[in-house]
């Protein structure tokens, strides 16, 4: 009916006839289908990407994996989720990634580190940025990990390092290019690898700092400046930016440029620095993904037409307007200032949902999906129909419930099953 989804139920009458009830489900409906699409999208990134991409909760649990760190470490999905790392990697990587994720957390802010790891081929380093996921309130609900294979790019740095005489660079892996910059004169001598990074061939462009600065991102560069003016000064050990650099197409790509000084005047001043840059457009395309997902969630949540809300047995962390409105409260603020989330429901049912909650964060089994009657604010009785699981908010186990109000349709088949005990009794009481 002009596109919307009507689901609609059919009760046999007595007499032979029928009756029907009928509700829209179109809302419920696209709501899942958008989550089904943004899962697929999700997965899908993660299985191509060819960055090592991890994604754990508070406590340090793995919830996502990208298809290259199971390649990596030789491991299936089914052996990675739902554990730590210390349970799956040698000891030495696992203490190093969870010391990582401590240091991200208490710091609250995305870090850039390298790390070597022993695959089947030899020796790995990566380079790594580690990153707390937050909500909107602000509150970290997990701990992000992004690493890019720079072996290649660090065999390379290492040979430059050993000649600080100027020679053809050789920074050409992928994701890298390399450059020396003249500090006097301004000039930079590029790696044809960094000219492809902005879609640019050698001699079509002045290979110096004024052309540099006129195609990086207005917003990022007093922050490469700073790093410039840092670096120089001796504040740092190296010169480092993550910044957007204006492709020939005319769009702006990511590239984390990094350097260090290798050569300075009688005076100590520095004259030459050589480095190279690394393109981290997957990794900021993974970040804004990982936003994204975030942010559709919450609007899945507060779109959705049941209720959903959190608990901790006691404590309310969560509700969305839909939850507000089916107990007949005014906003989900309302809702969680609740004293106790057993407020909701009636006397009659109390043991029976106590019992069920009680068991499920013990992590037994009781039923997922059932009925009960809710109470409402006004003190009105309300039929439910609910599916409840534990999970992890926050860094702590928590129920999450969604219900639906089948009241209409609860009083429908009372109605009916009403009829047909009557109709059953003047039957039998029918002379033969």
């Amino acid at each position: 009916t002009s596109g919307r989804t009507i689901a609609r139920r059919r009760y046999r009458l007595p007499d032979g006839g029928y009756t029907e009830t009928e509700s829209d489900i179109t809302e419920r409906v696209q709501a899942e289908q958008s989550a089904k699409s943004n899962e697929a999208l999700f997965n899908a990134f993660m299985v191509h990407t060819p960055n090592l991409i991890t994604i754990k909760d508070l406590d340090g649990k793995y919830l996502h994996v990208s298809q290259q760190f199971c390649e990596l470490y030789d491991l299936q999905p089914e052996q990675v989720l739902g554990r730590y790392p210390n349970e799956i990697l040698d000891p030495e990587i696992a203490e190093a990634i969870m010391s990582g994720d401590q240091l991200t957390i208490e710091q609250q802010r995305a870090w850039n580190h390298e790390i070597t790891v022993d695959s089947a081929s030899g020796p790995k380093t990566f380079m790594a940025v580690r990153f707390p996921v937050k909500d909107d309130s602000g509150s970290d609900i997990a701990i992000g990990a992004i690493a890019t294979d720079i072996t290649d790019i660090q065999e390379q740095q290492a040979l430059l390092a050993e000649n600080e005489e100027r020679q053809r660079l050789t920074l050409e892996a992928v994701g890298s290019g390399g450059w020396d910059y003249d500090v006097e004169s301004g000039e930079i001598r590029a790696s044809d690898r960094l000219f492809d990074l902005v879609g640019y061939k050698r001699g079509e462009i002045d290979s110096n700092a004024l052309w540099t600065e006129s195609h990086i991102h207005p917003d990022d560069l007093p922050r490469m400046r700073e790093a410039f003016v840092k670096h120089v000064k001796g504040e740092s050990k190296f010169y480092e930016c993550e910044l957007r650099v204006q492709h020939k197409s005319g769009h702006y790509i990511w590239l984390l440029m990094r350097g260090a000084a290798v050569s300075h005047d009688d005076q100590g001043r520095v004259t030459r620095i050589v480095g190279a840059n690394f393109d981290i457009d997957d990794r900021k395309i993974a970040e804004q993904a990982l936003l994204q997902s975030e942010q559709q969630f919450r609007g899945l949540v507060e779109g959705s037409i049941q209720g959903i809300y959190i608990h901790n047995i006691e404590s309310i962390f969560f509700a969305n307007e839909a939850s507000a409105r089916i107990f007949g409260y005014k906003n989900p603020q309302e809702f969680m200032s609740l004293d106790s989330v057993y407020d909701l429901y009636p006397e009659h049912e109390l043991d029976r949902i106590k019992g069920y909650a009680q068991r499920r964060m013990r992590g037994e089994k009781p039923p997922q999906q059932y009925e009960f009657d809710g109470l409402k604010k006004d003190g009105k009785i309300i039929r439910l129909q609910t599916v409840a699981r534990q999970i992890t908010w926050k860094g702590k186990n928590a129920l999450q419930i969604v219900v639906v109000d089948i009241t209409e349709q609860h009083r429908a088949e009372m109605a009916l099953n009403l009829s047909e005990r009557r109709y059953r009794r003047l039957f039998e009481a029918a002379p033969v």
